[in-house]
Parts: structure tokens; sequence; C-alpha cells
């Protein structure tokens, strides 16, 4: 799927009429992570800020290999924890999106409260709500929460 001369292509001009290929769906910190994988096995820029991006680029090209890595981030570290749950749900990986609800509910006050939270869809929002493993003893922080998302 990715072959290139890189040698020849470094000592040879390239034309100007010579097509770029966009990839605009995935980020380019995750394409270079992704490739950076499939030709040397290294993984050190796979982080918390990226796994998400990158599980997306393995998932998009098939690279299960790629996929486990991604998953292994701490939960904790991921850059939001409700994208994360997210992309869980649409790629049905269920042990993720259970780890990711866990994490949620269990940090619910201090997630709530969060930027990330105001930005969940309505499908994530009526998935917490339908939890009953929130962490919140009030009922009204969570009707707070949920009136901030659409104000």
């Amino acid at each position: 799927m990715f072959h290139c001369n890189a040698k020849k292509r470094r000592t040879q001009n390239v034309p100007a009429n010579c097509p770029v290929v966009g990839v605009p769906d995935i980020e380019p910190a995750a394409f270079k992570i992704m490739l950076s994988f499939i030709y040397t096995d290294d993984l050190s820029a796979l982080n918390g800020d990226n796994a998400m991006a990158v599980l997306y680029a393995a998932k998009k090209y098939n690279i299960s290999d790629l996929v486990r890595p991604s998953l292994q981030i701490p939960i904790s570290e991921l850059r939001n924890v409700f994208f994360a749950y997210a992309q869980a749900l649409i790629f049905e990986l269920e042990d993720f999106s259970l780890k990711c609800l866990r994490y949620i509910c269990q940090n619910a006050l201090q997630l709530f409260g969060s930027e990330e939270f105001l930005q969940i869809d309505q499908k994530i929002l009526c998935n917490l709500l339908e939890s009953d493993r929130l962490f919140l003893s009030d009922e009204f922080e969570i009707w707070k929460s949920v009136i901030s998302i659409y104000n």
C-alpha cells in the first residue's frame, strides 16, 4: 500500500505537475506516526494527545497492529475522553468504550465542567445520562452541566 524509493525520490527533482495526494481526514501528526510504525515499528511519538487520531488512521487503513497500542494509552492521559468514547462506539470497540465510560462516570464532577463536555453530541449525552454508574451525588449538578451544553 505504501511504497516509495525514498533515496531515488530525494535525488530527483519533483516535477511541478506531480499530483499531491491529500488525506484531509487524518491529522498530519497521526499520519506520520502511522507511517513511522509501518516502516520502522516506532511508536515513540504516540501519546494521549494523538492516540485517537492514530486509532482512526489505523482503522481506516486496517492496520490492526497499530490499533492495540492506540488503545493502550491510559484513559486519564487522553486529550478528550468524550471523543475517545465516541470513537470507541463508532468502531465498536466494546472493551475500550466501557473503560472510557467507567472513567467518565468516576470523574463526572470534574469532566462535566470541562470544555470537552460542552462539545459532546446528543447520543453520547444520552448514553452518559442512561448510565447508572455516574458518581454525582446531586442530580442538580448533572442538570446544570446538561443545560450548559445548550447555552
